[in-house]
């Protein structure tokens, strides 16, 4: 158990960082388009490129996605934390644990399905589909 303890933060630490980078420059990207779509046609052609284009679709519902699967990974991060801390106790109740543990496996699964899709989607956009001109 100590030695969970030890390498637990450290690996939660590194998947949390590397995810903020993803996301900060991925809407750094994202607003780098959509302001070069902005400054050539208006509210008009960011409105036609994200709605009326494959390409945005899928950004934008990727985004969707992806910023659904962050706000689950809170609810991850908040089971995780739960748990250790009955992991703590001396004695910890076992109900208490199979519940936190269902939560964190329930919150874990959804998550990593969101993620998932936000990734497909993110890819199928820059991989097969043009970039709008």
């Amino acid at each position: 158990m100590r030695e969970l303890r030890n390498f637990l933060p450290g690996i939660v630490t590194l998947i949390q960082s590397s995810g903020i980078i993803t996301i900060v420059f991925g809407a750094g990207q994202f607003l780098h388009y959509m302001i070069g779509y902005y400054k050539g046609g208006g509210m008009g052609e960011v409105y036609a490129i994200l709605f009326g284009s494959g390409w945005g679709l899928s950004v934008l519902v990727g985004g969707v996605f992806g910023f659904i699967g962050l706000l689950i990974g809170g609810l991850v991060k908040r089971d995780m934390d739960r748990m250790m801390s009955l992991y703590r106790n001396i004695l910890p109740d076992d109900e208490m644990l199979m519940q936190a543990r269902k939560s964190l496996q329930r919150s874990s699964m959804i998550g990593t399905v969101f993620l998932t899709i936000s990734v497909i989607f993110m890819l199928v956009a820059v991989t097969f589909l043009p970039l709008p001109s």
